[in-house]
């Protein structure tokens, strides 16, 4: 394919949004604490001389019914709260590749931990299972130890350990807002090492 896929996987509150807008190098995606409909978006690296981001918007019978030519944050943060919309495919050009021989695509699912909405968590399994191809971008704090996070992590380590060393290898680890810790928290690679023992713990 050209297409290169990765899947941004976390827990509510871990950072992904602003991660995300970090490589985008714009804020687009928006970060809402309380869970969003099981909306997935994908965005593609295509080359443009404009800064904006397009999309096309598909509703739950994957039918196109509405279009943008310069997406916005609040247009994104509209659209995640319709639960009649399951799929967004924005383009534009993320700025640290070349999408000359193959796109990067990064894909925003929702987070697995919404008690409410099962169909996060059938997203979430669809990227993780073994016939994905995606690598899988895996976002965690330095407050680890959830139950979510334990949750998430037992379903990625049962996928880590089908499929040999290509499947374990599309797997990378994130560790997300470490300038909040504090002083007593200790320092970078005392934490590092902390989520390494526990990752472990998961079998990973």
């Amino acid at each position: 394919s050209s297409d290169f896929e990765v899947c941004v996987v976390a827990t509510m509150s871990a950072g992904k949004s602003t991660l995300i807008n970090a490589m985008l190098g714009t804020k687009l995606m928006p970060s809402k604490q309380e869970a969003c409909p099981a909306i997935i978006t994908r965005i593609k690296d295509c080359y443009s001389e404009a800064s904006s981001f397009k999309a096309e918007v598909y509703n739950q019978e994957e039918v196109m019914f509405k279009t943008y030519e310069n997406l916005t944050y609040k247009d994104i943060e509209d659209l995640i709260s319709d639960e009649n919309i399951s799929v967004i495919h924005v383009t534009g050009n993320i700025p640290f590749v070349s999408s000359e021989d193959v796109s990067l695509v990064l894909i925003d699912t929702p987070g697995p931990n919404n008690s409410r909405d099962k169909r996060h968590k059938k997203v979430q399994s669809e990227f993780l299972s073994q016939s994905s191809k995606a690598l899988i971008l895996y976002i965690m704090t330095g407050e680890f130890g959830t139950d979510d996070d334990n949750t998430l992590l037992n379903r990625v380590a049962e996928s880590m350990s089908v499929g040999g060393k290509q499947s374990k290898d599309r797997f990378i680890f994130v560790v997300n807002k470490l300038d909040d810790r504090k002083p007593e928290d200790g320092d970078t690679d005392h934490t590092l090492e902390k989520v390494r023992a526990y990752l472990k713990t998961h079998g990973i």
